[in-house]
């Protein structure tokens, strides 16, 4: 489950997965990465990685670091405006929502990983090196 991290004027954004993890859903299971409407039609909320800080926002969250922790999480880092009485009120206000659909996304990452882990043991099986 991702978690936001407040350090003075910076809320972090964690992700219960590595930046590698992410890596390889991008590459093998993209969809794994979407939340779909109802119906299943449309794309409401993506996880992908990208370069810098990253961003999340109500349609998608772009990691773009890793946690200095020795865990090596996926994380965003965004500023909090200093003149913020409440730093919590304000990412609930402002992230919330966003939060709540990453963790939903999150929940898929299990069983997407299953299948690429068995897709590539299925491939080592057929290779020979000579």
């Amino acid at each position: 489950m991702a978690k936001i991290l407040i350090a003075g004027d910076a809320m972090v954004i964690e992700s219960a997965h590595t930046l590698e993890t992410l890596k390889t859903l991008e590459k093998h299971r993209p969809k794994a990465l979407c939340l779909y409407s109802e119906d299943g039609k449309e794309v409401v909320f993506k996880v992908g990685t990208t370069a810098g800080e990253g961003n999340i926002n109500g349609y998608g969250a772009s990691f773009g670091s890793v946690s200095k922790n020795g865990e090596k999480k996926a994380i965003i880092t965004m500023r909090i405006p200093a003149d913020t009485a409440d730093a919590a009120a304000y990412a609930e206000d402002v992230i919330g929502n966003a939060i709540i659909k990453l963790n939903k996304v999150e929940a898929q990452f299990a069983d997407a990983l299953e299948g690429v882990e068995a897709e590539k043991a299925e491939v080592r099986e057929n290779i020979t090196v000579m």
